[in-house]
């Protein structure tokens, strides 16, 4: 397999416009390729030029007619990306979260999963917001107690409040809410 180029932007002295041109380039190819493989956040591909080797201050370069410019090569790279829809948060968290809670996961874990990948947190709660479902939860809750109240761990406790209790943990462990998981159970007793 053909490792990837890892380039060096030299910090002693202003760039060429050749130089500066062909870093450009490189960083703009990559990152679409990057990109559209798979649904990537904008952090990923920061992190992925980063590692490649450029840097995230403003590079100086001199254009052909002698004057120095100052440009941000990685902030040029996200704008393009931005503009023709290749990379936007929004839509790469909202496919975690579907993905998420099709797995049965609680808005808990989704958002310390989708913030892990880069997302803000102010985007993953809007989002969380704007997506919440109180039956779908139900439903995704009961699945998981359904399914741990016919295990050994759970069967092996005696019944009463024990039993309760370690549902309840098991359930918040899976990201769900303690409001969410009580709303549940007095659901349940009715």
């Amino acid at each position: 397999m053909k490792k990837a180029r890892q380039i060096v932007i030299p910090e002693d002295r202003p760039l060429t416009f050749e130089e500066f041109y062909d870093f450009d380039l490189h960083a703009r190819n990559s990152s679409i390729w990057y990109a559209t493989e798979y649904t990537r956040s904008e952090q990923q591909i920061i992190e992925k030029l980063l590692a490649k080797g450029y840097i995230r201050d403003d590079v100086e370069y001199v254009d052909k007619e002698g004057v120095e410019h100052r440009a941000n090569i990685i902030d040029n790279v996200l704008e393009t990306l931005r503009e023709n829809y290749l990379v936007s948060d929004d839509s790469y968290a909202l496919g975690l979260i579907n993905r998420y809670r099709g797995s049965k996961r609680g808005d808990g874990y989704i958002r310390r999963q989708v913030i892990a990948k880069g997302i803000d947190a102010d985007v993953v709660d809007r989002l969380l917001e704007e997506t919440a479902d109180e039956e779908k939860t139900f439903e995704a809750i009961e699945a998981l107690a359904e399914r741990y109240m016919n295990s050994s761990a759970y069967l092996r406790v005696e019944e009463g409040f024990k039993r309760s209790q370690k549902l309840t943990t098991h359930l918040v462990s899976r990201g769900f809410s303690f409001s969410d998981i009580q709303d549940w159970k007095d659901q349940r007793e009715e």
